[in-house]
């Protein structure tokens, strides 16, 4: 017959390595993580009740050191997709009006790459937290249309002096947008100030509240934080 093994309290057991149904060296692990491997006067418990083992507060401070890449590697996928989204636009207005003089190529293209722009970003952040420029980001989505605008007026059959100055001046309004976008993706990626931590739920995201992440990144940041403490139900 196989030999029965009593229920055990972990909050007074583990000190004691007369315990049989784990290995030799997790019960002097235990002890030392926390009793820090001495022995107590008897007054007090020798460890504080729901206190986390040694390695869970070591792997909370390597994930603090990683934090910043995982954070800051995504951000930077999104922005250089929507950079190169926007590389190809430009370019194949160029080569639309330049090369091939076709004014309705010209004016469909961007519809395509701007509206993938515009549903990437859509997935990758979320509209959340104290921004200081929401929504400026379709301004910068239609930085492509101003630059189609002014080639228009700038490749018109006729001549024309007012057509010039308006070419200018919807140049100067896509570059304008090409910087109010810079600008917004800067807003998204600035980190968010201290908050009160998280609420611990199994299999869901968690950090504590003193990391500071961008809040529109949040939904796609994973961290493998161990808890600050062991549910009381939890045995060590």
């Amino acid at each position: 017959k196989s030999k029965k093994h009593a229920m055990h309290d972990p909050q007074k057991e583990f000190g004691s390595t007369a315990r049989d149904t784990v290995p030799s060296w997790i019960r002097d692990e235990v002890v030392v993580d926390k009793g820090d491997g001495f022995m107590g006067d008897g007054k007090a418990g020798i460890h504080e009740p729901d206190d986390v083992p040694e390695h869970f507060k070591l792997v909370m401070q390597a994930q603090e050191e990683w934090r910043d890449y995982d954070v800051y590697a995504r951000i930077s996928m999104l922005y250089g997709v929507c950079s190169f989204l926007y590389a190809v636009t430009y370019y194949a207005v160029g080569y639309a009006i330049v090369e091939l003089r076709g004014f309705w190529a010209m004016w469909s293209l961007p519809m395509v790459f701007m509206g993938a722009q515009m549903l990437i970003m859509r997935l990758d952040i979320l509209k959340t937290g104290q921004h200081r420029l929401p929504n400026v980001e379709f301004l910068g989505h239609l930085a492509p249309y101003f630059a189609v605008t002014a080639c228009t007026l700038e490749y018109r059959y006729f001549y024309s002096e007012s057509s010039v100055a308006l070419a200018y001046g919807f140049a100067l309004l896509a570059q304008f947008s090409q910087f109010a976008m810079c600008l917004r993706w800067l807003d998204l990626a600035w980190p968010d100030e201290k908050k009160p931590d998280m609420p611990e739920e199994p299999g869901r995201q968690w950090w504590p509240g003193s990391w500071q992440v961008p809040s529109a990144f949040t939904k796609h940041l994973w961290f493998i934080t161990p808890p600050k403490k062991l549910d009381p139900a939890v045995s060590p």
